[in-house]
């Protein structure tokens, strides 16, 4: 997975791809109800990835719903 600065188009799908990441890490059985709390896991790591591009971050709720959807359109590729 490449980094926020590959993503400056599309910060909030960078951040839900972090997410996706955590999840995977977790295995396949883990509940699409658990990616606010992998969010919540990874969130400093967020916060120093776009505080070192100098933008600002997405509010929690943002990234929450990109990355639950985010999901959404994986499982249904499934």
């Amino acid at each position: 997975m490449d980094g926020l600065r590959e993503s400056l188009d599309d910060p909030i799908g960078w951040a839900a791809e972090t997410i996706f990441a955590g999840f995977v890490e977790m295995g396949e059985s883990c509940e699409i109800s658990e990616v606010e709390s992998i969010y919540y896991e990874n969130k400093h790591f967020l916060e120093a990835a776009f505080e070192e591009e100098d933008i600002p971050m997405p509010s929690d709720a943002e990234i929450i719903k990109a990355a639950k959807e985010y999901l959404k359109q994986h499982f249904e590729g499934l």
